[in-house]
């Protein structure tokens, strides 16, 4: 009857999968290698992803990247609908690997409760008695000329 046998070869031959091993043990492979004694390349897109998983090679991301090298932004305020800015009067700005949600036109942020409230109707810096401002974004105001033109 044929027993199966740990060897230690085989034990070496799986240590050595995941790292390269040197006399002072074993260590991970450098960026952009995987495999045996690190002698395979990973072609991860290295802005969006993370690390090239030892053995494998598959590329893992960053929160915000997908796609089998990592290459692709995903669009949480697409992927996320309404719950990526749920605040009354935000809109969603999706923003390469996150997103920022903003005030909408006519709204600016309150600094202490972060919730988007009506801009007041006045005259900015700069403005002509004649113009009425108006909020663009969170705590901004451009001058629009009486006319109602930009």
């Amino acid at each position: 009857m044929n027993t199966p046998r740990f060897s230690w070869q085989i034990l070496f031959f799986i240590v050595a999968n995941f790292s390269m091993t040197d006399s002072q043990g074993p260590k991970t492979c450098p960026r952009g290698k995987f495999g045996v004694k690190c002698r395979q390349t990973c072609y991860c897109d290295w802005t969006g992803a993370k690390f090239c998983h030892q053995r494998t090679g598959q590329c893992i991301c960053h929160t915000g990247f997908q796609g089998s090298l990592c290459e692709e932004d995903i669009d949480e305020c697409h992927t996320n609908g309404a719950t990526a800015c749920p605040a009354k009067f935000t809109a969603c700005e999706n923003t390469f690997g996150s997103y920022n949600c903003r005030c909408q036109r006519g709204y600016e942020r309150n600094p202490l409760s972060l919730q988007c409230k009506l801009c007041p109707n006045r005259n900015g810096e700069g403005c002509k008695r004649s113009a009425r401002c108006h909020c663009i974004w969170e705590n901004t105001l451009s001058c629009n000329l009486a006319t109602g033109k930009f």
